[in-house]
């Protein structure tokens, strides 16, 4: 009877870490999805900001946002999104805020920690111990 419950233990446990295995690699791939998406969406936005802003039209202005974010990465990311809410803005005719938050949602995280930092400490001073 103690040798059955050595192999179910062991059997159960080896199936446990093959089920997380799987399940590491599900979500894995399906983070990596979502930034290809992300990025092939900024790519085709910049693309069309570039036509609108520069006049640059062409299979070699995606070329040219690959390169710019595999060599220059933070700042060329950072280009492409500026000219992608450009052309989602005036090409697409998104909304401002719309733009903000696709385009920038590095901004609309600072918007909202510095808000919720701001009533945090406000809270703290008008709720806070009263010196003596």
């Amino acid at each position: 009877m103690q040798s059955y419950a050595i192999v179910h233990k062991l059997l159960v446990g080896d199936i446990m870490v093959i089920l997380k295995g799987i399940f590491s690699f599900i979500i894995t791939a399906v983070v990596i999805g979502f930034f290809i998406a992300v990025y092939l969406f900024y790519l085709k936005a910049g693309a069309y900001g570039a036509q609108l802003w520069f006049g640059w039209s062409g299979w070699w202005v995606v070329i040219l946002g690959v390169v710019l974010t595999l060599f220059l990465q933070n700042f060329g990311l950072m280009v492409i999104m500026i000219v992608g809410a450009y052309g989602a803005y005036f090409g697409w005719h998104w909304e401002w805020w719309l733009v903000g938050l696709v385009f920038f949602p590095g901004f609309a995280l600072m918007f909202v920690s510095g808000l919720l930092t701001m009533i945090v400490g406000l809270a703290g001073r008008l709720l806070g111990p009263r010196p003596a």
